[in-house]
C-alpha cells in the first residue's frame, strides 16, 4: 500500500493524472547577518518578561506572551546589522514590548503590542522633528531609522530621502 510518505512517490503520483512531481534543489545558500552581541542579554530580559505574574505592577499588569517575545527578537535579528547598541527594553502593562535608544539629541521607540502590530517612532530632540508608523511585515523602515539613529548631524526629513 503506498501513502503520501512511502518510498515509492512515483506510484502514487502516476496513479494521479493532474500530479506533477517536483524536483527539489539538493543545496541552499544560507545567509547569515552578524549576530547582535547584546542578543543573550535580550533574550534574558524578554524570558523574565514572558515568566511575570498577572497583575505584576499591581495594577493588572500582564505578562508579554511568547509569541510576542519571539516575533519582537525576530525583528531585532531581521535588521540586526544597523543596531547602534542595545536597547532599553520594558514590559508594558497589557503585555506589549518596548525596545528604545537613544543616541545624542535623536530618539527610536519600537513598541511590539502583538506579532505584526509594530509601532515605531523616532525623534529628534535638536530639530523638533518627530514621526511615528506603524508596521505590520515590512520592517525595512525600521532598518532605515536604525541607520537614522546612528549618523551624525542629519535631520528626520534628511535620513527620509
Amino acid at each position: 500500500m503506498n501513502t503520501m510518505y512511502s518510498a515509492d512517490e512515483s506510484a502514487l503520483l502516476s496513479r494521479q493524472k493532474n500530479v506533477t512531481p517536483i524536483s527539489v534543489a539538493t543545496s541552499r545558500i544560507l545567509i547569515n547577518d552578524p549576530p547582535l552581541i547584546w542578543k543573550d542579554e535580550v533574550i534574558a530580559i524578554l524570558n523574565s518578561f514572558v515568566q511575570e505574574e498577572f497583575s505584576w505592577d499591581g495594577y493588572r499588569g500582564q505578562p508579554v506572551s511568547f509569541e510576542t517575545a519571539h516575533f519582537s527578537l525576530k525583528v531585532l535579528e531581521s535588521v540586526g546589522q544597523n543596531i547602534p547598541k542595545m536597547p532599553v527594553v520594558t514590559l508594558g502593562s497589557s503585555g506589549d514590548l518596548q525596545y528604545e535608544w537613544e543616541c545624542e539629541s535623536r530618539i527610536l521607540e519600537v513598541h511590539v503590542r502583538a506579532p505584526n502590530d509594530v509601532c515605531v517612532y523616532r525623534s529628534n530632540e535638536a530639530s523638533g522633528e518627530e514621526e511615528e508608523v506603524l508596521l505590520r511585515n515590512n520592517f525595512l523602515i525600521l532598518s532605515e531609522w536604525l541607520k537614522w539613529l546612528s549618523e551624525d548631524g542629519r535631520g528626520i526629513a534628511a535620513a527620509a530621502n
